[in-house]
């Protein structure tokens, strides 16, 4: 177990919390943590924690939160969680954040309270493995590549995913939903769209699709949108905004 409450704790490489067959937990209330890449539970029976209430934790590249086999968990009540990630070449290409999504892992990652995460590349929440994302609190910022609930990028993969949302904020540019779930039960998803992807481009447009919530139906056109010829979105310059009671959305036509 690791305790930092303040200064600066680097990593210049991978660093690994919950190594094959053991348990590891880093708690970060103060100061900065900085690595190139974060593995929080890796390999069969490794079990990973990272606890974040205050300060700023930053990987430069790829945040996966169980990885080949292991178990993960971040959970995330203060301070700023900053994931890079990077497609381009000379860097990993896996995104910011992989949830349960590789190597039949599970992973989970738990954001509440004032908590803040950020994304810069894309987020995959399970698909290879089992993840999980709930939000009770805070701000998750996806600056770019959406977030991918159930990742389907090889049919062999077995695994599924499955967001939670009951209060805070999430900003994304596109929701893609796979082999997932996305219950939305509070707080707010501004999004500019929200899509399944698993067989076709299905995004939320003014003719095609209807959001379901407990006392009433919305029409996606009184959001102003519409798909192009080529199945890509066309927006208006302006977000998608949910603040319902309930949005759940499963692969297969959203009716």
């Amino acid at each position: 177990m690791i305790n930092q409450t303040g200064g600066n704790f680097e990593t210049r490489s991978i660093a690994y919390v919950g190594l094959q067959g053991g348990t590891g937990t880093l708690n970060v209330g103060g100061g900065t943590n900085t690595s190139t890449r974060m593995i929080v539970g890796w390999n069969g029976g490794g079990n990973g924690t990272i606890n974040l209430t205050d300060g700023e934790m930053q990987a430069n590249e790829t945040t996966f939160v169980g990885f080949t086999g292991g178990t993960g968990v971040l959970n995330i009540s203060g301070g700023n969680y900053i994931a890079g990630g990077n497609s381009s070449p000379g860097f990993d290409g896996f995104g910011s954040f992989r949830i349960g999504d590789w190597g039949l892992g599970t992973g989970t990652v738990n954001l509440s309270s004032n908590g803040v995460i950020t994304a810069s590349q894309y987020t995959a929440v399970g698909g290879n493995g089992n993840g999980t994302l709930n939000i009770t609190g805070g701000t998750w910022n996806q600056a770019a590549g959406g977030i991918v609930v159930g990742d389907a990028a090889d049919l062999n993969w077995t695994g599924s995913g499955e967001v939670n949302q009951s209060g805070g904020t999430v900003n994304a540019d596109y929701i893609f939903l796979q082999k997932g779930t996305y219950n939305l039960n509070g707080g707010v998803l501004a999004a500019f769209g929200v899509a399944d992807t698993k067989t076709a481009t299905r995004i939320l447009t003014k003719t095609q699709t209807k959001i379901k919530t407990q006392t009433n139906i919305y029409k996606t056109a009184d959001f102003g949108f519409a798909l192009t010829k080529s199945n890509s979105l066309f927006d208006k310059g302006k977000k998608l905004q949910f603040i319902f009671n309930v949005l759940r959305c499963k692969h297969g036509p959203l009716s």
